[in-house]
Formats: C-alpha cells, structure tokens, sequence
C-alpha cells in the first residue's frame, strides 16, 4: 500500500504543524504531509512482526503460567504478589517477554517519527529489518540457551543499530537547518 500525499491530508483531516513543514522545505522535502509517496507497508512490516513476537511470547508466557499453576509446580499464594517463585524456564519466558518493552520502545517511536516527518534516511528499511532480525535472534536465544555472552552480543549489535537509526533519521530531519 503506498500512501499519496495528496490523499491523506484530505482523508485524515491532517494538516502539518507549521515547524514539520519548514522543516521539510528546508531538508529538502516537499511540504506536503509524507512527501509525493510513502511506502507504508514497507515501513510498518519490521514493526508488526516486532509486535507479533511480542504477543507470542506473552500467550506462551501465559499459557505457561497457567500450566504450571494447574500442575502444582507453584502456589498462587507463592507468586500472588510477584514473588520469583516461577520455575527457571518461566522467568526466561517471562523476562524476553519483559524485554520486548525496553529498547523496542525507542524503535516504535522512531518509526512513527519517520512517517509523521516523512525524513526517512537512506538505508532505513534496511536497518529496520537488522534491528527486528537481531531482536528475534535475542528473543530466541534468551528462551533457549539464555547463553548470557551470545544473548548480550545480539543485544548491543540491536542497541548500535536502533542508535545508527536514531542518527541517521536526525541527520535526515535537522541536518540542513532552518
């Protein structure tokens, strides 16, 4: 799907805060509100497949706890308060789970960002899917081996690469100055 941005002022009743679109003559840009075409789709897949991991290991989580509650592997009164009572394999899930709020968090709101200034740098969908990949390659070794050198190694690798991003789209949006 590729959003005109002709069409979506129109449609959403957007119009652009004066200070995006001075911005944007000034980088470059057309003013009008997500330049001439906008890739949306292309743009929000490394998103929704982050989320999807998200609510996998939330619904793997759950079904888990609940399976060892029925089981008796743990008391409700042991954990009612969040004590560390889980056995060892749910606080893996549950803190790849926990993690999937933390530097994710910087990654979401950069990509809403780039759509709502359309200052989308060169090579950012590439680092998009670097950074989605390398946090499934965290995700997965966190649930698994929970190796502690391998799962830090994939974390600062995603870390460097959400930064290169965080760059790159600040460059792209103030580089040219007013």
């Amino acid at each position: 799907m590729i959003l005109r941005a002709s069409a979506v002022p129109a449609q959403a009743g957007y119009e652009a805060p004066e200070w995006i679109i001075r911005r944007r003559r000034s980088a470059g840009f057309s003013a009008t509100f997500l330049g001439d075409a906008f890739d949306m789709t292309a743009l929000l897949t490394p998103v929704f497949v982050l989320v999807s991991l998200t609510f996998t290991l939330l619904f793997w989580l759950g079904g888990s706890r609940y399976l060892s509650l029925r089981n008796r592997e743990v008391r409700i009164s042991d954990i009612a308060l969040g004590q560390p009572a889980w056995p060892h394999r749910l606080t893996q899930i549950d803190r790849a789970y926990h993690n999937q709020f933390e530097l994710p968090l910087l990654f979401y709101a950069l990509v809403c960002l780039v759509i709502v200034t359309g200052a989308q740098p060169a090579g950012f969908r590439f680092l998009e899917w670097q950074f989605v990949i390398l946090r499934l390659a965290h995700a997965y070794v966190h649930v698994t081996s929970n190796q502690l050198r391998a799962r830090f190694l994939l974390f600062a690798a995603g870390a460097m690469t959400l930064l290169a991003m965080w760059v790159l789209f600040g460059v792209r949006l103030l580089g040219s100055g007013d």
